[in-house]
Order: structure tokens, then sequence, then C-alpha cells
């Protein structure tokens, strides 16, 4: 029994295994031994089917899964005893195995191989220098912050008019024939917003007018880019299963207004906005929770940006190797989604794996040998802050938040996930408290433009590497 290996290319080879008969043909007898003990054939009592029905019945597969046990442990223990691991799985180099060399003294089988790079992590941080950014918030952004925070509390008061820009109107529309009622003729009543979505015409005929008011309307000309299928459905409200011919012409008669009305600054709108017991009771104290609220705010963001600034630079300038050409193809070889034929998509789609690959091995190995640990707490921490981002504006007790967790939790691969994340962030974490960091503050435009890049994930640069 013996292993070796060949190289092809850097952290690229051959894996050659040389097996004697007496290393897998006492293994394979023992395997249909054990077969012909518990093997229930039609015609014979257990425990007495002939030998060789076994072999013809069996033979194939247990020959194939006991090679497959031996090469296992000899790639594991290989893998083991010279320090290497190999990425992906071995690529078959040599045929199938005939029942003819199954039954000859030796078997030889060559597989084709991608070595893992030996990283040095922590040189690779130490040498890491990255952007630690801040923001200074302008007292503009949080009168902006208190402003959408007292519209989106207005309330909706029904007037009798007259209509203003950005005020509701409830229009009653009946069919016209000529310039008289149609009998018969279709009915319907909508809703519209006196703001930007509706026709110029109309809403100049509407303005200063009052509940009560009546004027002939081409339906097609109420709202911008409203095509026949939107006015069917939303402003005459005719089934879809109803294929009724109607015209365009209608009286149309506002029969109600509403207006947002701004809200009491007093103690429950405070208590509304920001949640009881916060002790917050007027306009001062909300706008200094509001900057509160946007510097942590923006301190996590900036957390994110440096975060993201890692991973791209550990993965692009850290001069890290893989065995590209190996990789390719055993992803090729083994993923439908990667037997593309153009041959600059799969380079494409190479940069972003292979960017994962290297964060993936860099991580996996800090967390160990730094010795890091997750918590149930820090993966429920996670799941929460994740269930406030897609609820925003929504107060909820701690314990509410909890249980939202706990019920999360109950699908194992959602807490795997959320395991995941926090093994990412406990890594990252980590490697920003050691790396070298330059102080840098930044305006909100400057933030907003640094994200925009970041989000847009460097498409010109990928097409250069390409």
């Amino acid at each position: 029994m013996n292993i070796s290996y060949s190289s092809l290319s850097q952290l690229h080879g051959e894996l050659s295994i040389d097996l004697d008969k007496s290393d897998f043909q006492p293994k394979i007898s023992e395997e249909l031994k054990k077969l012909k003990k518990k093997a229930q054939v039609k015609g014979f009592r257990a425990g007495h089917v002939p030998e060789s029905l076994i072999k013809s019945m069996y033979g194939s597969t247990v020959k194939s899964e006991t090679l497959n046990k031996i090469v296992t442990e000899l790639v594991d223990k290989y893998q083991k005893d010279h320090e290497v691991q190999f990425m992906g799985d071995l690529l078959p180099v040599s045929e199938p195995l005939t029942d003819e060399q199954f039954n000859g003294d030796s078997i030889s089988i060559k597989f084709e191989v991608g070595l893992a790079p030996k990283l040095d992590a922590d040189e690779l941080v130490k040498k890491l220098v990255v952007d630690n950014y801040s923001i200074e918030v302008p007292e503009s952004e949080v009168d902006q912050n208190f402003e959408n925070l007292t519209n989106r509390l207005k309330t909706n008061v029904e007037i009798s008019g007259p209509l203003e820009l950005n005020d509701m109107a409830n229009l009653k529309v009946r069919e016209l024939e000529g310039d008289t009622l149609k009998e018969n003729g279709w009915e319907s009543d909508f809703l519209i917003t006196m703001d930007h979505l509706i026709q110029d015409e109309l809403k100049s005929r509407l303005l200063n007018q009052s509940v009560g008011f009546k004027l002939n309307i081409d339906i097609t000309k109420v709202e911008n880019d409203a095509d026949d299928k939107i006015i069917r459905k939303y402003l005459l409200k005719i089934p879809d299963d109803n294929d009724i011919v109607v015209g365009n012409m209608y009286e149309a008669e506002v029969t109600s207004i509403l207006r947002k009305e701004n809200p009491v600054l007093d103690e429950a709108f405070f208590n509304k906005a920001f949640g009881e017991g916060r002790g917050i009771t007027n306009i001062d104290q909300a706008k200094a929770a509001i900057r509160e609220e946007l510097n942590a705010y923006y301190k996590e963001q900036c957390t994110q940006i440096q975060y993201h600034q890692i991973l791209h630079k550990l993965s692009h300038e850290s001069g890290v190797e893989l065995p590209d050409d190996f990789l390719k193809k055993w992803l090729q070889a083994n993923f439908e989604e990667w037997r593309v034929e153009n041959t600059h998509e799969l380079d494409h789609k190479y940069y972003h794996y292979r960017e994962s690959m290297i964060w993936r091995l860099l991580k996996d190995m800090l967390f160990v040998s730094k010795g890091l640990k997750v918590s149930y707490d820090d993966a429920k921490k996670h799941m929460i802050a994740k269930y406030k981002s897609m609820y925003p504006g929504i107060q909820l007790p701690d314990e509410q938040w909890e249980m939202l967790a706990a019920r999360g939790f109950e699908n194992k691969d959602t807490m795997m996930e959320y395991f995941q994340i926090s093994q990412t962030e406990k890594v990252l974490e980590w490697i920003s408290d050691n790396v070298q960091k330059t102080d840098k503050v930044l305006s909100i435009d400057e933030y907003k433009e640094i994200v925009k890049k970041m989000n847009s994930h460097d498409d010109h640069m990928h097409h250069h590497e390409h």
C-alpha cells in the first residue's frame, strides 16, 4: 500500500495510490461473507445463498464501496501526516476499475488534487492597513429625521374643503353618454392624492374646490402613466372576469376630502414615537434621542465599511494563492451551474468564488487558532437585529423580540445561519482589533459615495482583472 504526490503546478498535483491484492481482497471477501449471512434471496434459506450468487448480485457494489473506504482512510491519513489539506473533491484521472483489475495482483489509482495554501494569518493581518471612519452628523440631518417622524405620525382629518395640494379626495364617478348620465352606466368611486401622480389638468380643476363639487372627466386622464388595465382595475373597479365595454367620459363628484394634520407634540406623541419609559417629553429631548440613534447607526455603518475593506484586502491584496486551475475544473465537473461555455462568464463567477474561498480559509483558521467562541446569545442578537431592520419603527419590549428570536431558532437551518453570521463577526472583530488603522472623518455625502461604490462591488475593477 503506497500513496504519493507529484506536483503539476503550484498547489495543484496528482495523487497516486498503489494497492496490493492483500490490501483490498480480504476486506472485500469479509464484506461478502457478512452479506451472505444477512441476504434474503427467494428460494434460499437465510445464510445459505451460494457465494457465487452473492458475488453476482452484490460483488460490484461491495468492491466499489470497500475501495472508496480504503482510499478515504488513506487520503485522510496522508493529509494528517503531511499537514496538508485538499480542496474540493478528488478528481479521478484513472478510468473506472474493471473486474479483471480487481482480480489482479495490484491496483493503481490516480487523482487530480488541489492543495489549500499554508497561511500565516497573523502575518497577513499584521500587514493590513484599513480606514477607521467616523461620521459627523450635521444638525440638518437631525432636523430632517424629526420632520420625517412627525410626518409619519400625521393623522387624516376629514374636511369639507377647499382642496389643497397633497390632500386626498374621494371621487364618485358615473358614466356619461354625451353630456348626460348614461342609463345603467358604470359607476365607481376611488381615492386620489393631489400630488405628482395626478395629471396637471385635473389637479388644477380640483384645487380650491370643496365636497359636492362636480365636473366631467376623461377617466384616461386622471393618473399619469395609468394604462387601461390599471384604469379598469383600480379606478373603475371592473372585475377581471367582466368584459363589459365602458366609455372614457364620466361625471365626477368630490364626496369627501382628507387632510393630513400635524400631530400635537405632547407626551402621547413622544411616547408613540419613541416608546414609553424613555423620559422624552419635548422637542429638544426628542432631537437628542434622534442624534444618539444616528450616531449609533453611522458608527455601525462605519464598522461594516471597515469589515468590507478587510474582506476585500485579504481576498485581493494579500497575495494568497489558490489552485485556481484545479478548482475551476472541479467546479465544472461537479456543479451544473458552472458548466458555462463562455470563458469570461466562468472567470467572473470564479472571481467571486475565489474571494469567498480565501476568506473562508482565513476565517476558519483564525476562529480556531484564536480560541474564539460563539454563544447562543450572540446568534440571538443578530436575529433580533434582523427583525428590527425588517420592521423599522416598531417598538416592542425586549422580551417580545427575544421570543420572536426563540421561535426562529426552532428551525435548525435558521439557527445555524445565525451562528455562522456570529462566527464571521467574531473573526472580523478580532481582525479589526489587530490591524493598522488610519482615522478618517467623513461627511454624509462622502459616506454615501463610499457605500455606493461598495455596493457596486467594484464591477469595473472586476472587468479589468478578468
